[in-house]
């Protein structure tokens, strides 16, 4: 399979989009896709999230528990709040989290 570098890729397997710099491709079966550790996009993602210095949106929020392997329940007990509170956010999707 050919590899070819992209300047910039928008990545959305996560629920949002991601820009990804001067990042490896190959093409299959006629689609290009990245060709990176999506482990370590994961745990870089999460980092960066993290330190975002505006609100997380719903799909970010969503996003953080997964990576955490945390159900609703278990999310909002960890971080001191309501199961309804964690539904209301991750239904905001790309919109801001009023938290």
């Amino acid at each position: 399979m050919k590899k070819n570098i992209v300047k910039q890729f928008r990545y959305e397997g996560f629920g949002f989009p991601i820009d990804l710099l001067d990042v490896p491709v190959r093409n299959i079966r006629g689609i290009e896709v990245p060709d990176i550790n999506y482990n370590i996009l994961q745990r870089i993602v999460f980092e960066g999230l993290s330190h975002k210095p505006v609100p997380l949106t719903g799909n970010e929020i969503r996003f953080i528990r997964q990576s955490l392997d945390m159900t609703l329940t278990e999310f909002a007990k960890h971080f001191g709040l309501t199961h309804p509170a964690i539904v209301k956010w991750e239904k905001a999707k790309d919109d801001f989290a009023n938290i």
